[in-house]
């Protein structure tokens, strides 16, 4: 029986792939990975590990420089991450895959399509990003209400990787 483990490794096998300049054989490795969550969580409600699969897949397009195909599967990404995460509230992963849409756009030169995407992009991310440092400020020890001041100071010094400390 198919196990979601397996699609991991080919998805890091594809991830070593695409880094190495491998692009076929990384493509390859993703659509393993791509199978084995299918058939796993099947296709009638989708799962956030098909999301960043494609994901992947649209990346390494992308980088080949097939465009088209690159666009088909980050849409595919978003829409997956839509249904997974809904509208009402902000995901980081949603925003990412807004940023992946308008990152593309911008590089085929359609600039008003990349403008569109960007915009969801920015509310989406800093929307979520401002929650996210809320809650997780609330939660910090005293060494963490610097990071406070610094949200209500206009952020200067901030660093997102504060948030993950």
């Amino acid at each position: 029986k198919p196990h979601p483990d397996v699609a991991t490794t080919y998805n890091n096998i594809g991830s070593v792939y695409d880094s190495m300049g491998k692009y076929p054989e990384a493509l390859a490795e993703y659509k393993k990975a791509l199978n084995v969550y299918l058939a796993v969580y099947g296709t009638e409600k989708p799962h956030p590990d098909v999301a960043t699969t494609k994901k992947k897949i649209g990346s390494l397009y992308r980088r080949m420089g097939k465009y088209s195909e690159a666009l088909a599967e980050y849409k595919k990404a978003l829409k997956m991450r839509l249904a997974v995460y809904g509208t009402e509230k902000p995901h980081p992963d949603v925003a990412s895959s807004y940023h992946n849409i308008h990152s593309l756009y911008r590089r085929m030169g359609k600039y008003s399509e990349a403008l569109a995407e960007h915009k969801m992009d920015y509310n989406l991310f800093h929307s979520a990003l401002t929650t996210t440092m809320r809650t997780r400020a609330a939660q910090r020890a005293p060494k963490q209400r610097f990071l406070g001041l610094q949200m209500l100071h206009g952020w200067r010094g901030f660093s997102v990787a504060n948030l993950f400390i």
